[in-house]
């Protein structure tokens, strides 16, 4: 079977006709060369070249090659440049932030299944980014993110959710028992808040601060590590909300309940973001398409 490689060493040797020179070319040696030519002549049958020392000449069948080899490697180097030039299309490519990727990890996920030709990048950036997000690399296209965590003029925005807060409870806990859980009933147990840095912390800190409650804190955890750190601390709550519910976030293990806070009349709403005087890529338009169609779910 003759190689792609084969095929190159026999272009280069038509044109250059010299051994020496097409071996540094490539950069081994002339015995290496020398082989590859000669076991793809004896797979032909036929000699390609007639030899005149170092020099090489092209006779009848190696002219005759030429032709469909010429043909062939281009082809091929066509087809590397179309799938080069296919999976770097910024129309293709959409990089999109979010504070929370746990959270949105499955609906882009669903996203990239049914759209296969679009490279979807996913980012995480914290609280502190979202004050000034004008200073994010530009290529990003797409934040979602809280509505609230986003102020700046020079970004537009659509809200696709509101979702009311949930308590993630161990299963055997007390407040555990009933369908819901009252606001005045998880005062009286300690909570494992989020990170300082974390956008939802900001959120929680500010119903404490409207409550004039000061919470119990047994423990501080991402996100991700929430559910190790609250089994950790069987007596403990932490507070969610309704999407990470939806998407199945903390209920991989049979040991969590997520149930409904009856008493707190605070949602947690979410936004899609985009740059005001930005037209947006292809790829960035039917996901932002996809994120409000679906609520984000």
């Amino acid at each position: 079977m003759i190689s792609t490689l084969q095929l190159q060493y026999f272009r280069a040797l038509a044109h250059r006709q010299n051994l020496t020179k097409c071996a540094e070319d490539f950069f081994v040696s002339q015995s290496t060369l020398s082989n590859a030519l000669s076991r793809m002549e004896e797979d032909l049958g036929v000699q390609l070249f007639d030899r005149k020392g170092r020099t090489l000449v092209l006779n009848e069948y190696g002219k005759i090659y030429l032709r469909y080899v010429e043909t062939a490697l281009k082809a091929l180097e066509d087809g590397q440049k179309a799938i080069h030039d296919r999976a770097s299309d910024k129309e293709l490519v959409v990089i999109v932030n979010t504070l929370n990727p746990l959270v949105f990890s499955k609906i882009l996920y669903k996203f990239t299944e049914e759209n296969p030709d679009y490279n979807l990048i996913q980012r995480e950036f914290f609280i502190n980014d979202a004050k000034d997000p004008d200073k994010f690399d530009g290529r990003v296209e797409l934040i979602i993110a809280a509505t609230e965590d986003i102020t700046s003029p020079e970004w537009d925005h659509y809200e696709f959710r509101e979702d009311p807060l949930y308590a993630l409870l161990n299963k055997d806990h007390p407040a555990a028992s009933g369908e819901s859980v009252s606001f005045q009933e998880l005062k009286e147990i300690p909570f494992i808040l989020e990170e300082p840095r974390s956008s939802f912390r900001h959120f929680t800190e500010k119903i404490f601060a409207e409550k004039h409650f000061a919470p119990r804190i047994a423990g501080e955890s991402n996100y991700a590590l929430l559910p190790g750190t609250l089994r950790r601390h069987p007596e403990a709550v932490a507070l969610t909300s309704m999407l990470t519910k939806v998407n199945g976030c903390y209920m991989k293990k049979d040991y969590f309940v997520q149930i409904p806070i009856t008493d707190l009349d605070y949602t947690r709403n979410y936004s899609i973001f985009w740059r005001r005087d930005c037209q947006l890529s292809e790829a960035a338009q039917a996901l932002k398409k996809f994120i409000i169609n679906r609520c984000g779910v």
